[in-house]
C-alpha cells in the first residue's frame, strides 16, 4: 500500500501536537514554554511537522543561531527532532532533514548543529553529520535531566 509524507507549518492550533510528539519520543521533557517561542517567527525559530497519509507522527524544532558581534547567522541549531517509533523506518525524519537544510540554505547558512544521545547522533551520521565528540554534563547545563551528550555537526555544501 503506497503511503504519503507531507510536511506542514506550525500554528497555534497544533502547538501540542509537538509536544505531545517529543514527550512520547524524547528521553528529556521540554515545558510549555518552550513550545511556544517556537510560534515567535521573528526569533528564528524552524519547525515544521510530518504527516503519515494525514496522520502527525513526526517534528522537527529548530533556530538560527546569530553570535555575538555578527551581522550574518553563524549556523541552525536543531532542537529536536522526533518519529513516533512506530513510522521510524519510512524516511519520515530524513525528509524533515532535508527541509531544514533546504530552508538553510535559502537563508545561506553552511552549517546545521545539534547536540544528542548516542544513538541518536548515529543517525546524524547516516544523514552526512560528523560526530564532533561528547559534551559532558550537557543536558544538566541545558537544566534538562539526562546523560552526556555528542554533538554532531553537518557542513552544508551550494
Amino acid at each position: 500500500m503506497p503511503f504519503k509524507i507531507a510536511l506542514d507549518d506550525l500554528t497555534p492550533n497544533n502547538l501540542g501536537v509537538i509536544e505531545k510528539i517529543n514527550s512520547v519520543c524524547l528521553p528529556v521533557q521540554f515545558d510549555h514554554q518552550w513550545y511556544k517561542e517556537s510560534l515567535e517567527e521573528n526569533q528564528g525559530h524552524l519547525v515544521k511537522y510530518a504527516f503519515f497519509n494525514e496522520l502527525p507522527v513526526a517534528a522537527i524544532k529548530a533556530r538560527v543561531i546569530t553570535k555575538k558581534g555578527h551581522a550574518s547567522p553563524s549556523f541552525v541549531y536543531i532542537d529536536s527532532i522526533a518519529v513516533l517509533e512506530a513510522y521510524r523506518g519510512y524516511g519520515i525524519g530524513k525528509k524533515l532533514l532535508d527541509w531544514l537544510v533546504e530552508e538553510s540554505k535559502t537563508r545561506f547558512i553552511h552549517k546545521i548543529q545539534c547536540h544528542g544521545w548516542k544513538e541518536s547522533v548515529d543517525w546524524y551520521v547516516k544523514q552526512g553529520f560528523t560526530n564532533e565528540g561528547e559534551v559532558k554534563g550537557y543536558y544538566e547545563k541545558q537544566g534538562l535531566t539526562g546523560d552526556d551528550a555528542n554533538a554532531a555537526l553537518l557542513s552544508l555544501e551550494f
